[in-house]
């Protein structure tokens, strides 16, 4: 009985040897880092907008000429649903958007988009408008604005001058 004794010991102590090492758990903790960016976007215009000299009657006729200038839109990374709105620096528009005020009594500037795939159109000020959408772009769109010295609705033209005046382009995007 001694024997049998000491072979079920035998046997015991090497089963809960074994057990032991086929139930140890070792755990380790892995550090996880995250840097999220918002991609960093820059809009580029390509020169001031300077009418110079323009004649009174030109303006008050509708026959003054436009000027334009590129604008670009770039981006370290793909950004999607960019929007564009152009807001007067006087804050003063038509009741229908479409003119500007200059901040001269009689002086405003119609306003003229154009996206780089398609031709100019008249836009409002204050209003969102789509730049991107399902065109396919890597980092960069480009555009075009284009401003005309018109009458301002409602006022007279009559003083001379030299005017400053300013646009602030907002852009958004997701």
């Amino acid at each position: 009985m001694k024997k049998l004794y000491k072979a079920i010991t035998v046997i015991c102590i090497l089963m809960s040897n074994l057990q032991s090492a086929q139930g140890a758990t070792k755990s380790v903790q892995v550090p996880i880092r995250t840097e999220v960016k918002i991609p960093t976007c820059q809009l580029e215009i390509d020169s001031s907008i300077d009418f110079s000299f323009v004649k009174i009657e030109d303006i008050i006729s509708s026959r003054a000429t436009s000027k334009e200038a590129n604008l670009n839109f770039r981006c370290d990374a793909h950004v999607d649903n960019v929007r564009i709105m152009f807001v007067p620096g006087s804050n003063r528009t038509s009741s229908d958007k479409r003119v500007m005020h200059s901040g001269t009594t009689g002086l405003g500037y119609s306003l003229q988009w154009s996206r780089a795939s398609s031709g100019y159109s008249d836009i409002g000020f204050n209003t969102q408008y789509q730049w991107s959408d399902s065109d396919a772009y890597q980092n960069l769109l480009s555009g075009k604005l284009r401003l005309k010295p018109v009458s301002f609705p409602g006022e007279s033209l009559s003083k001379e001058g030299k005017v400053s005046s300013t646009i602030n382009i907002e852009v958004t995007y997701d």
